[in-house]
């Protein structure tokens, strides 16, 4: 959980740059509702030598859905 912390943290800060004191709310509600979800989601996970056991989400990788195509199956016989 520390990785989406982290996330979160850089896009408070830089939707606070970019939108103000009062106009930053709106953009991170929007961009963590909105925008995330509608993206294919992904963790990088990793681990660090002082806990090789323990796997850790390093960041987020959010590439666009793909679209689903309609292939069509061949019949088997």
């Amino acid at each position: 959980m520390r990785a989406i912390a982290g996330e979160g943290g850089a896009l408070f800060w830089n939707m606070h740059r970019a939108h103000g004191e009062a106009g930053w709310k709106d953009k991170f509600r929007a961009k963590l509702e909105t925008d995330l979800m509608s993206r294919e989601l992904m963790f990088l996970m990793g681990n660090i030598h002082r806990l090789p056991d323990r796997w850790m989400i390093i960041s987020l990788f959010y590439p666009p859905k793909r679209k689903q195509v309609a292939a069509p199956q061949i019949p088997l016989f």
